[in-house]
């Protein structure tokens, strides 16, 4: 009895090794392999695949299989065997059967975009930032985020979420793409707008012409604006004097302040010091009134101006006793000759942008003034450009001698028509003289210009100014007459001198060369 239970032992014994090891116990045959098919799946997203799982030897009994995945966010796999791809990725399926096991490789494509949507065009300043607005289809494309690529960095930054950033002032295209579509967006910036008192950097002038004892002489007062703030003035005044047949006046060499002490404003004799006027072209003498000023506690016009420069900074208002001499300035004794009032003058012109450049100049023997005003705008550059003239006359008495000199009441500019540059007797035209100041005879002056094709001054002026704005000054010649040389057909009616004109018109782009 003992030796059938020790013999029924043995067989249950090897009938549970038999199965761990796969052996069919009818033909004593082993598991030795699974095969697992196919080795390698690549599938659309939401595609399913059966994963095919044999013995090895095929006539064995295969056991119990089991299925994993390394992602399931990637592909997913039933206990059958059926994957499932779910989105774009790579994932390992684990096939396990007995003590055998075999990895398939699953690839799941990417859903590829087949449209791509951008913003406009970007306009921003520099320093500031803006995303660039994008739709991809479809909706379930892989990529959700399509790529940024700046052509031009230095000008318009971009980062991987589209984000744009204003480097510098210029133009840039940022490249969008998604999969294999390629959009544009194109990016403009701009130096940023900052808020100036004064819409440009430069120097500035107001002058007034006046007269001194009867003789012509004008004032200018100058303010230099840096960085939008105002940094110095500069007075200056120009004199003139009878010239030697004392029929006319003379523009003095030299301005009040290039004279310095040969100005010599204390220069006269003053018996109280002891002091005899002297001869400043001597160095005796310049040296004597130089210590006389010293002595005496007074200083030179141009001393004085300084000091009123410095006062400008902090105030353009001046006080001044009722004979118009300036109070409270320590060293000043001059009179407010118009320079509280050009100083104003002066900073209005620099908050419009009107830069004033001028020449003393004569006709036919008489003081002139010529200037050309030219606005600058924000970049320097000339927006408006106008010259013009101030003349005048002597003034004699009943012996037919030169007491003074009168300023007209009008400029070149303000006379128009009424200046007459053409309102001469032409017989050969048939014209007389008008007089300009009827309506008949401005009537009949204006029909012979345009009979004669002429242009009066004015319009001639205007024309110059017209073609430097858009042309510069660079092909404006003169002959030896000082007119213009014909070499440009645009100003073929220009007739009239231009020596004085384009000398203040360089005075004025050398002062501006970015105009």
């Amino acid at each position: 009895m003992r030796k059938l239970q020790k013999l029924v032992l043995v067989l249950v014994l090897m009938l549970g090794l038999g199965l761990l090891v796969g052996c069919s116990c009818e033909d004593g045959k082993k598991l030795e392999d699974i095969q697992v098919s196919p080795a390698e799946v690549t599938l659309d997203a939401g595609q399913i695949k059966e994963l095919e799982v044999k013995p090895v030897p095929a006539d064995v009994e295969l056991p119990a299989v089991e299925f994993t995945s390394s992602d399931s966010t990637v592909a997913s796999v039933g206990k059958d065997g059926k994957v499932l791809a779910v989105k774009a990725g790579t994932a390992e399926i684990t096939v396990k059967a007995g003590a055998f096991t075999k990895k398939v490789t699953v690839s799941v494509n990417p859903v590829l975009a087949t449209a791509l949507e951008v913003g406009a065009a970007l306009a921003l300043e520099v320093g500031a930032k803006a995303t660039i607005s994008y739709k991809i289809s479809p909706q379930d494309a892989t990529n959700k985020v399509p790529s940024f690529e700046s052509n031009n960095p230095a000008v318009a930054s971009v980062n991987a979420e589209g984000e744009v950033t204003g480097v510098a002032a210029g133009e840039a295209i940022i490249k969008v793409k998604a999969d294999a579509i390629e959009k544009e967006v194109a990016v403009t910036v701009t130096a940023p707008v900052v808020e100036r008192t004064y819409p440009c950097d430069g120097e500035f002038s107001a002058f007034e012409a006046s007269l001194n004892y009867g003789a012509p002489m004008y004032t200018m007062v100058t303010v230099k604006i840096e960085n939008d703030k105002v940094v110095s003035f500069y007075i200056d005044a120009l004199q003139s004097k009878k010239n030697a047949a004392g029929t006319n006046y003379d523009w003095n060499a030299k301005s009040k302040k290039e004279l310095g002490y040969l100005y010599g404003m204390h220069n006269t004799n003053n018996a109280d010091a002891g002091y005899e006027r002297q001869d400043l072209s001597t160095e005796e003498g310049l040296a004597a009134y130089k210590a006389y000023l010293a002595e005496v506690g007074k200083k030179e016009w141009f001393e004085q101006a300084e000091l009123l420069e410095a006062q400008f900074l902090e105030s353009t208002n001046l006080e001044v006793d009722e004979n118009g001499y300036i109070q409270g300035i320590a060293g000043v004794t001059i009179k407010d000759g118009g320079y509280s009032k050009l100083a104003k003058a002066a900073l209005a012109n620099a908050k419009a942008g009107k830069t004033v450049k001028l020449a003393a100049t004569s006709n036919y023997g008489s003081p002139n003034i010529v200037w050309v005003e030219a606005t600058v705008d924000a970049d320097g550059a000339f927006t408006a450009l106008e010259l013009n003239t101030l003349q005048g006359k002597v003034v004699k008495n009943a012996e037919d001698l030169v007491t003074g000199y009168a300023w007209n009441a009008k400029n070149k500019q303000e006379l128009g028509y009424l200046y007459g540059m053409h309102n001469t007797n032409n017989a050969d035209a048939g014209y007389e003289r008008q007089d300009l100041s009827t309506e008949e005879g401005l009537a009949a002056y204006k029909a012979y210009l345009a009979e004669q094709e002429k242009l009066e001054w004015f319009e001639q002026a205007n024309m110059i100014t017209a073609y430097a704005l858009e042309n510069g000054l660079a092909n404006l010649k003169m002959n030896e007459a000082k007119k213009l040389d014909g070499s440009v057909e645009a100003l073929a009616g220009v007739s009239i001198t231009v020596d004085h004109y384009l000398a203040v018109l360089e005075q004025a782009y050398e002062a501006f060369p970015q105009a």
